[in-house]
């Protein structure tokens, strides 16, 4: 089984703000709470991890910390690949701000370039290759725990619902919608998913 928790609320995520691949956003104590509930939440139902993976932004970490202190996990390792999209010249903006607006709209239009931003935000296709790259090493056989971003999150329930990348930007990504501290249930076999609301544990 498959189980991945998105971080905890950050200060950016508190403040509307664009976090992206910047590595300044912490927990707040709200953000705390909400992964210590889950961790409590998770052993409370005995769950045996055989490793944990987690993206090396500083949120991400710090909820891993967090479980580790309620979850015995002993093998625990970072990847690259499960860092939130970087968002380029966006990273640190209001999500009230033009650019961001102009952002968004570009993506429910279904572009995967953005050369009117510099740097520009990593494209879809890329975001999706790489989301495709880690996702397909897990080994079927084992409880594996992942903590990551929404935007992963995102376009992995995509890529199981069978969503492709067009129909995403376009039409599905806000359906797809997963809050902090969200934890989400895969059975790698049978590809059921169990979305389960950090507001409902």
């Amino acid at each position: 089984m498959l189980y991945i928790i998105r971080h905890g609320q950050t200060d950016f995520n508190r403040d509307g703000i664009a976090q992206g691949q910047l590595n300044d956003p912490v927990l707040t104590e709200k953000g705390r709470r909400q992964i210590l509930k889950v961790a409590e939440y998770l052993s409370k139902k005995g769950i045996k991890f055989d490793q944990a993976i987690s993206s090396d932004l500083q949120r991400a970490t710090q909820s891993l910390e967090i479980i580790q202190k309620n979850i015995h996990i002993s093998k625990i390792s970072f990847d690259k690949n499960l860092r939130e999209n970087d968002q380029g010249e966006l990273n640190g903006q209001s999500y009230e701000s033009e650019k961001w607006k102009k952002y968004q709209e570009l993506l429910s239009n279904g572009e995967i370039k953005f050369p009117i931003f510099s740097p520009p935000p990593e494209s879809p296709v890329k975001i999706r290759d790489r989301v495709l790259r880690f996702f397909k090493k897990i080994p079927l056989s084992e409880n594996i725990l992942v903590v990551t971003h929404a935007g992963i999150i995102r376009n992995y329930l995509a890529i199981l619902k069978n969503i492709t990348l067009e129909d995403y930007l376009t039409s599905k990504r806000h359906e797809l919608n997963v809050d902090n501290g969200d934890l989400i249930v895969v059975n790698l076999n049978t590809k059921e998913v169990d979305v389960i609301r950090i507001d409902n544990i």
